[in-house]
């Protein structure tokens, strides 16, 4: 199984430590991914969906995993990822419902944890399900709950694991990484 993982940077030039930390979190993987893109959207320029697709479109791998710009993941995250695919092969996704918040101090709220599947992009797609069904690139904001919505309306499955991966993201009031 071989794995492409992708980042959007988009906070570059605001928060450099954050993108590092996040490139720094996909190469400490116990289970290392077979290429990291990073896709340049400092200037934001362009839509969410747009530097998705971008991605996907560059990965050579058979699956795809994000890591936005403004998290990390714990050392285990794509290993249990793939174990499930492995062990779920007719699912298009496979992921955990759960994102961990930081306090205002950059330390992990353990007490906010939200079940939205919003969330559930950053989990392991087959990459040509995402070739056949592109994200939509008018989109700026809600894009991870559309592709969703237009997952289940079609009858395709994603498998949603229970186990928590220490997948933080940061709060931040600028939870796009598009212009508008």
């Amino acid at each position: 199984m071989k794995i492409s993982a992708y980042i959007i940077n988009s906070r570059g030039e605001t928060h450099p430590d954050w993108v590092e930390t996040a490139a720094q979190s996909v190469k400490d993987q116990f289970r290392p991914v077979d290429e990291i893109i990073v896709i340049d959207n400092v200037d934001r320029k362009k839509t969410v969906g747009k530097c998705l697709n971008e991605a996907i479109q560059m990965a050579s791998g058979d699956y795809v995993i994000n890591c936005d710009d403004d998290d990390w993941w714990t050392r285990d995250h794509v290993m249990i990822l793939e174990q499930y695919a492995l062990r779920e092969p007719n699912y298009v996704a496979w992921a955990s419902r759960s994102t961990l918040y930081m306090d205002k101090e950059g330390h992990p709220n353990r007490g906010q944890y939200s079940p939205s599947l919003n969330y559930v992009h950053r989990g392991l797609w087959k990459r040509d399900y995402l070739l056949e069904y592109p994200y939509d690139e008018t989109l700026t904001t809600g894009i991870d709950k559309q592709n969703i919505k237009d997952m289940i309306d079609r009858g395709d499955a994603m498998f949603v694991i229970n186990h928590h991966f220490g997948y933080y993201r940061r709060k931040h009031s600028d939870y796009s990484c598009s212009d508008k």
